[in-house]
């Protein structure tokens, strides 16, 4: 039996070609699922930019929430409608107009949610230079 030798690198070529398509596609994962349904990775997501002040006075809050000088890792981003984080609240103003939750507790990486949001307190909780905090689901509406 004689064998065609274009079949085989024709099928490798059409899977290659499938593969770039899929992985270069906004709304799929690499393989190929609909990422539509809000299931995305936090990095995946986009955040509203905080001014320069407005990062001072977020990292100035966080500083002394923690009371920590040195916070080397420290990041703040606003979030966008319908975004969910989980994590440790650093700063909630008596007016609940802003909420500052620390999305990775103890290294700084703070989300800062505006009124309309919902808070719900979770169980789980972590201890963070000897001090025991508990998490919170916040959700910007």
């Amino acid at each position: 039996m004689k064998r065609n030798r274009w079949v085989s690198p024709l099928g490798m070529l059409t899977g290659i070609v499938c593969l770039i398509v899929l992985a270069g596609s906004t709304n799929r994962d690499v393989f190929g699922q609909s990422k539509a349904n809000g299931t995305e990775s936090n990095t995946a997501k986009s955040y509203l930019r905080l001014s320069d002040a407005k990062m001072k006075e977020v990292r100035a809050r966080t500083e002394q929430f923690y009371g920590m000088q040195d916070l080397p890792d420290f990041m703040a981003k606003g979030a966008k409608a319908k975004q969910i984080g989980r994590g440790v609240i650093t700063f909630e103003d008596a007016d609940h107009s802003e909420l500052d939750l620390d999305i990775n507790p103890c290294n700084s990486d703070v989300d800062v949610f505006h009124k309309p949001y919902q808070k719900t307190k979770l169980s789980q909780t972590i201890t963070c230079n000897g001090k025991l905090r508990t998490y919170y689901e916040i959700e910007q509406k």
